[in-house]
């Protein structure tokens, strides 16, 4: 990325007032297979927990498209105060250096995922519909955790069927609602213990 692209980064996160490491939360997956995407209500309860169990800065990311789901998720929080959203103000390179400059970053199975990988970001991905066997992140499994419940009807979508799919569970996306905000919370602490930092 340029040197305009990471003064635009740095700009924005002066005029959020974040300082040190904060944590990316990407709460979309593209217009594909929805059944990948984590409840919204998870993702604020999620970051409530992030800002008062680790007193971490959350930044929202995703594009102009997402900002309107990312509003909704904001509003449902306790503690707007230490979350910011940049859904639909940093284009790619901006978003890899902002990714970059994060202590992790979490998300369902997308490509802000393997772009926190390239930046050597740890990261906690959710896995259903698609199988992380052969889309999962590269890197330090200990800093890469992904959460996959590997059910029946596990993975659902692949390049076989255009990766259009279509839950056939009896409880609707169970892969991923079956996925608890405390289950995440340990998987963080368990990043931290392998020595990064938020």
């Amino acid at each position: 990325m340029s040197a305009k692209d990471k003064k635009t980064v740095d700009g924005f996160l002066k005029k959020m007032q974040i300082k040190g490491s904060f944590v990316c939360l990407h709460p979309s997956t593209g217009p594909n297979a929805p059944e990948r995407i984590w409840p919204k209500e998870n993702y604020a309860k999620l970051a409530d927990h992030l800002i008062e169990i680790f007193g971490t800065n959350v930044v929202f990311t995703g594009s102009t498209r997402e900002a309107k789901g990312i509003a909704a998720i904001m509003a449902m929080m306790k503690h707007k105060e230490k979350s910011n959203d940049a859904s639909g103000k940093v284009n790619i390179p901006q978003l890899a250096y902002l990714i970059g400059e994060a202590g992790l970053l979490i998300s369902s199975d997308t490509g802000p995922l393997h772009l926190a990988t390239a930046m050597k970001t740890p990261t906690i991905s959710f896995y259903g519909p698609n199988t992380p066997k052969i889309y999962g992140p590269w890197g330090n499994k200990n800093l890469n955790i992904v959460i996959y419940r590997n059910l029946w009807c596990s993975p659902c979508m692949s390049n076989f069927n255009a990766k259009l799919a279509k839950c056939i569970n009896p409880t609707y996306a169970k892969c991923i609602r079956d996925i608890s905000v405390e289950e995440v919370l340990q998987k963080v602490e368990g990043i931290l213990k392998s020595g990064s930092s938020l």
